[in-house]
């Protein structure tokens, strides 16, 4: 998505490297036969409990999760077009400025426009993927060259998450053609060969997808306190925690439910563009980072709804 031209030099956002290591001090072989059997019996029940209760809950909403994640998903290309639009003359001179021909820019606006509207209206009605996924990967390539933007750590950071997003909303897509075929008694290569490709972009989408929170929701939970507290490194040590969760597909509903709850959260508080005036140099920026980081909810809501994929510790549990 292309931030407005006084916004296209923003700061880097630093990534977080820290690791987390894991516990050293393990029970003595004497206690362990008698200890950890009852821990471990305590940690799956609870588990359980919380799992009958989220689902509880969630059952309900389960029939629209599907559309809520992808109307989300599309907002920022949506939020992009019509800003587009709006500015469409300060875009123009933008561009001139850097070398296109005025034609060229104008062309150039215009494309983006009609891919970013059409490919986004095709993915909420869930209408030729095979069109509008493409479309809008191209949307983000053109706007990285375009405007200089694939050297900038946030850019690029943002855009991999809503990429991640986008694979796991055309892996769902898959789903309907993979029922079909196991009911119709297709031959079963075809049927396997589409199970593979979900599984992949499953997988793939949820790496890409906590790229996002890792590199900027945590460091905006922290720049959000004005002192940093010990709530808010437990908040942003707890994100970082269910993003690596999210990757290796271990709770993997749970993690994202969390990061979900936190995103909105501190999306709320630190890019409130609503309570700028309309001239404010702020409210474009606040805007942008706003609506990217709803698209990245609702990869993530697409994510509680279908769950992790194939390649992941929560289906490995599953089958065993």
């Amino acid at each position: 998505m292309i931030p407005s031209p006084s916004s296209a030099n923003q700061a880097d956002i630093p990534l977080l490297n820290h690791q987390v290591r894991p516990l050293t001090h393990l029970p003595t072989q004497k206690s362990s036969s008698h200890i950890n059997p009852i821990i471990e019996s305590s940690i799956k029940s609870f588990s359980e409990k919380i799992e009958d209760w989220i689902t509880s809950i969630s059952q309900p909403l389960k029939p629209h999760l599907n559309k809520l994640g992808r109307l989300l998903l599309v907002l920022t290309f949506l939020e992009d077009a019509l800003r587009i639009a709006n500015q469409f003359q300060d875009q123009n001179a933008y561009l001139t400025e850097e070398g296109f021909s005025p034609l060229l820019a104008k062309i150039f606006l215009i494309a983006n426009i009609t891919l970013m509207v059409t490919c986004s209206l095709l993915i909420v009605i869930n209408k030729w993927s095979q069109f509008s996924f493409p479309g809008l990967v191209l949307v983000i390539l053109s706007q990285a060259i375009a405007y200089d933007l694939y050297t900038d750590s946030s850019f690029i950071c943002l855009n991999l998450s809503i990429l991640g997003a986008l694979m796991l909303a055309l892996s769902d897509t898959l789903q309907p053609a993979i029922n079909k075929r196991a009911g119709a008694g297709l031959p079963s290569l075809s049927e396997d060969h589409l199970k593979i490709r979900q599984t992949y972009l499953q997988l793939a989408g949820r790496i890409l997808l906590v790229v996002f929170f890792i590199s900027h929701s945590v460091f905006a939970w922290i720049n959000v306190a004005e002192h940093l507290t010990i709530p808010h490194i437990l908040a942003a040590f707890f994100s970082v925690l269910a993003c690596l969760l999210v990757a290796v597909g271990f709770k993997a509903r749970w993690s994202a439910l969390f990061l979900v709850i936190i995103t909105s959260i501190v999306n709320v508080m630190s890019n409130d563009w609503w309570s700028k005036p309309k001239d404010h140099p702020e409210r474009d920026f606040r805007r942008f980072d706003f609506f990217q980081a709803l698209s990245v909810v609702g990869g993530m809501i697409l994510l509680i709804n279908q769950g992790p994929g194939g390649l992941s510790f929560d289906s490995k549990q599953k089958h065993h």
